[in-house]
């Protein structure tokens, strides 16, 4: 399950920081489970949460505000829109 991925890739990216080994990675684990979408953010050091919207590297500057606010705006957007949002994000990046 994604929750469980993204749990277990939490504990291995901590313990490989707490070793002085960290892999150089950052993760978005997304998935449904129990017929709710989940999406998790992981990086290099183990932290981690989730949240409706998430965005890595510079995009979480950038895009991460717009994609909140559309979600605000409209928790169940349709799939057509929610790529437009998207294509609006990658322009602006």
């Amino acid at each position: 399950t994604p929750k469980s991925l993204f749990s277990w890739m939490t504990r291995v990216l901590y313990n490989r920081r707490s070793n002085f080994n960290p892999l150089w990675n950052t993760f978005v684990v997304g998935g449904i489970q129990d017929g709710e979408p989940f999406l998790g953010y992981i990086d290099k050091i183990g932290i981690a949460f989730n949240d409706p919207t998430i965005a890595c590297g510079f995009g979480a500057y950038i895009a991460t505000p717009l994609l909140r606010e559309a979600y605000e705006a409209n928790p169940k957007m349709s799939l057509s829109e929610a790529e437009k949002k998207i294509d609006e994000c990658l322009k602006v990046l």
